[in-house]
Formats: C-alpha cells, sequence, structure tokens
C-alpha cells in the first residue's frame, strides 16, 4: 500500500488521506491535499515513478497533472519523459 508522510511526521495509507491534510511533496516541502480527482477505491491502477534527487521516487497514477519547468499548464505524468524539468 502506497503511503504518505505528513506534516507532523507521521505516515498515512493513501486511503487514509483527507482534504487538508499537510503531505509531503518534495523533500521537507508539504503542501495541503485539495482535491481527490480520480480516486477510486474499487479499482487497481498503475502508478508513475519519478525521481527527483531524493532517494525516494514519486509515485502518482498516469492522470495525476504535474506543471513541467517554464509551463504555466499541467500536463498528466503519463506525458513526461525522462530528462524532464518540473516545477518545485
Amino acid at each position: 500500500t502506497a503511503t504518505v508522510t505528513l506534516q507532523d511526521g507521521s505516515v498515512k495509507s493513501m486511503n487514509e488521506v483527507q482534504i487538508g491534510d499537510r503531505v509531503m511533496v518534495l523533500h521537507k516541502k508539504y503542501e495541503p491535499v485539495y482535491s481527490f480527482g480520480h480516486k477510486d477505491d474499487t479499482t487497481q491502477t498503475t502508478f508513475r515513478q519519478i525521481y527527483l534527487d531524493s532517494e525516494e521516487p514519486l509515485e502518482m497514477s498516469g492522470d495525476h497533472l504535474v506543471f513541467r519547468h517554464g509551463e504555466d499548464v499541467p500536463v498528466p505524468a503519463s506525458l513526461l519523459q525522462v530528462g524532464d524539468i518540473l516545477q518545485g
């Protein structure tokens, strides 16, 4: 089961995350959860692993929206290419 680290240092399973929880998005940077764009507790899916400077990859669905560096419009993670730079 995928987990996230909260700002208080605790760890939650993804199925326990709630709107308003502050979760780690980068090494020691936290943001609030503001929506669940495609949450479905009954469907299995494949997650993309995005490797940054940290040891642990970010894991997200291919539909998860991310911003590439210098772009104003987010793109689905499925469109990312090796070498893309993400906004931080």
